[in-house]
Parts: C-alpha cells; sequence; structure tokens
C-alpha cells in the first residue's frame, strides 16, 4: 500500500502499467484511504477503469491570449506603460514560431535558445522573454523597466545617490 498524508488528507500513488496514477482519497483516516487505494487497483485490474486521459496542456499563444494578457491588463490598467512592455513582449514572443504554438509541457531550453531549429543561428530578444515568461510561471513580477527587461537599450542609466 502506498498511501501518504498531505495536509489532512491521504493520497495514494502507484504505477500501472508504467503509467503513474496518484490521486488525494479526500479521507483523513487512513485505513479507509488504503481499502480505496485497493478498489481503484481492483477495477484497473479488472478493466471497469482505464487510465484517465489528461487534458492537453494549453499553447504559450493560447495561454497568452486567455490567461495572460487578461490577467496584464486587469492589473497594469493603471498603468500604461507597464501593460504596453507586456503587450509588446507577448506580441513578440507569438512573432517567434519556435515556441509560440509549442504546447507549455514539451516546451525545452533548446527550443526557446533556437538550437536544433534549421534556419534559427542565435538567441533572438524574444527567447530571453519567453525565459522570462516561463521561468515565473507566466505571470510577471517585474514592471517597465524591471532587470527583466529583455532589451537593455531601454533601461534607464542608473542615478546617481544625491
Amino acid at each position: 500500500m502506498a498511501v501518504y498524508k498531505r495536509r489532512q488528507v491521504w493520497w495514494y500513488r502507484f504505477t500501472w502499467r508504467g503509467e503513474a496514477i496518484r490521486e488525494s482519497t479526500k479521507q483523513s483516516n487512513r485505513r479507509v484511504a488504503e481499502q480505496i487505494e485497493a478498489a481503484h487497483k481492483t477495477s484497473l485490474a479488472k478493466g471497469e477503469v482505464g487510465i484517465r486521459d489528461r487534458t492537453p496542456a494549453a499553447t504559450i499563444r493560447q495561454f497568452a491570449k486567455r490567461d495572460f494578457l487578461p490577467f496584464c491588463r486587469a492589473t497594469f490598467a493603471a498603468k500604461p506603460k507597464t501593460l504596453g512592455y507586456y503587450e509588446n513582449g507577448t506580441a513578440r514572443l507569438l512573432e517567434y514560431a519556435a515556441v509560440a504554438d509549442e504546447s507549455l509541457d514539451t516546451i525545452t531550453n533548446e527550443k526557446i535558445t533556437g538550437h536544433g531549429h534549421e534556419g534559427v543561428h542565435r538567441e533572438s530578444r524574444t527567447s530571453g522573454l519567453a525565459k522570462n515568461v516561463l521561468a515565473r510561471g507566466g505571470m510577471g513580477e517585474g514592471g517597465a523597466g524591471s532587470s527583466s527587461c529583455p532589451d537593455d537599450s531601454r533601461r534607464s542609466a542608473p542615478r546617481s545617490h544625491r
């Protein structure tokens, strides 16, 4: 039996035909959790339940249009320069065909930097934005002029302290 506790609830995990099965029992009693795990294994063995299909991950384009840009527009409505920064960066990212239509769970560093793709021999400024967006889970932490800005020419010179 492979049950384990997360906070106040018992979960189970096991492998069935090479596929990892991990689910919450929604129970606080260990014995009941073990019975639920055993019932799930039995139903799989009898063929009553197939392994549940995972919903496919969104592409960067889908994520940007459905989640990221609406988030930015709501969060930075009072900061038009910051909003413009994110909208411009997202538009540039979506122009980068090597990753724009890739599923979020299949993107590798090689796809972001352009290595291994014909016709792309250098890392673009957009790929720096892609790295920042992906590293942060898509929700930007910095605003305009932050240290994560991929375009160094837009950064202002350091100010002297008076």
